[in-house]
């Protein structure tokens, strides 16, 4: 691949206390990945040399303080403070939540500007970074106020994808969402994500009801029968929605079958996606008009530090993000 086709892909660096930094070193260190693409890492010099010290890795980065200086055969540190930081693997502090914002805000900015196509981001402890004084307690809702959308959360693995009709709501609130305007909206959403990032020609979409007795027309809740009219509208309307199907069972022999399946809020799956996917996968904030992932993985402060991180997790979301950052550039091509 020339310098000119190889992707730039942008890291914002999390909680520099978990395991982010070490994860993304061991994936800095195959150096094969560079014929492809090359990170652009916001962060600083001093913190990504304390753990290249700590892990005993080494890597020739580029440190650059100016984004136009990447080198493309190279992977980049774009040193976004100078502040010598008290560094704590395994410890969640003000300075880690802190300085995880500032890598958030400035890559984001960076993407925006087209300087990086696509974003990862590392694990992040969200409960601490609200504690410490960010207004959103999750940074999906932070991306959509700047981009000024409703995304959608698809969690990822292998064949299993996962969408969310809402965020993390409590479930005493999910009955402000059950209604046909809301509703139409999140699936037809779905099915251009689909179509767009994807590449589904005509994509086949599961949805679980809200309650286990859904796919019972005498024991259907109220809410289940607004979820099921919607799909019969959608459905006639050219929209492939299928169900609904109960979340105590679906799993066991169905969801295979489907493109995708749509639970309704997030507890209802996470636990399910986080086995079948054996703690895997990775989070994409779909609907957004840039390409940016989560890992599906905790800040892990138990093991931060200790050089036994699994970095399979950042190489799935690395993969993803090539490959619909280029089903989204053929789509605006066309």
């Amino acid at each position: 691949m020339t310098n000119k086709n190889k992707i730039k892909i942008g890291i914002s660096i999390g909680d520099f206390n978990g395991i982010g930094i070490e994860v993304l070193l061991k994936i800095c260190k195959r150096k094969k990945f560079l014929e492809y693409f090359t990170f652009i890492i916001f962060c600083s010099k001093q913190v990504i040399e304390f753990y290249l010290k700590k892990l005993k890795i080494h890597i020739n980065f580029n440190y650059i303080y100016n984004i136009k200086d990447i080198v493309l055969d190279k992977h980049n540190v774009l040193n976004v403070w100078h502040n010598k930081l008290n560094i704590i693997p395994g410890k969640s502090t003000y300075e880690s939540s802190k300085y995880a914002l500032i890598s958030l805000f400035i890559a984001v900015k960076n993407l925006s500007n087209k300087f990086i196509d696509t974003l990862i981001v590392l694990p992040i402890d969200s409960s601490s970074m609200y504690k410490y004084g960010f207004k959103y307690f999750r940074y999906k809702n932070y991306l959509d106020d700047i981009f000024n959308v409703d995304s959608m959360m698809v969690l990822m693995d292998n064949n299993l994808n996962i969408s969310l009709l809402t965020d993390c709501v409590y479930l005493n609130h999910i009955n402000y969402y059950i209604i046909d305007k809301f509703l139409i909206y999140k699936f037809y959403l779905l099915q251009q994500i689909l179509i767009k990032d994807f590449n589904y020609s005509h994509p086949k979409i599961a949805v679980l009801g809200l309650n286990n007795y859904c796919e019972c027309p005498f024991l259907m809740s109220k809410q289940d029968k607004i979820i099921k009219k919607v799909i019969s509208f959608l459905f006639d309307k050219g929209i492939l929605l299928y169900g609904l199907f109960s979340s105590k069972s679906f799993f066991c022999h169905n969801y295979n079958n489907f493109d995708i399946t749509v639970s309704v809020y997030f507890d209802q799956i996470f636990t399910t996606f986080k086995l079948l996917s054996l703690y895997g996968g990775v989070i994409y904030f779909a609907g957004l008009p840039y390409v940016i992932m989560h890992l599906n993985q905790d800040v892990s402060y138990d093991i931060s530090g200790l050089g036994i991180a699994d970095e399979s997790y950042l190489k799935e979301a690395i993969l993803y993000s090539i490959d619909i950052y280029n089903n989204k550039n053929i789509m605006y091509i066309k």
